[in-house]
């Protein structure tokens, strides 16, 4: 059976992420999560969808994500 830092790794949560909640609760919250890559391409999608411009967003490197406000 995976444990929850495993899943939480495929699903490309920062190593140390803290979740709240006993185990069950944490899985939940792990299979309901969207992956960076993921979001990042439906964003996307949407824009191209909504404006007809095809949207290039760059791909999340694993490093530390920008805090709010930051460049990336």
């Amino acid at each position: 059976m995976i444990t929850p830092p495993e899943a939480a790794r495929a699903m490309e949560f920062p190593e140390g992420f803290e979740f709240i909640g006993d185990r069950d609760q944490t899985i939940e919250m792990i299979g309901n999560a969207v992956t960076s890559n993921a979001g990042r391409d439906l964003v996307g999608m949407v824009v191209e969808a909504l404006t007809g411009e095809d949207v290039s967003l760059p791909a999340w490197s694993g490093a530390a994500p920008p805090e709010v406000g930051e460049a990336a």
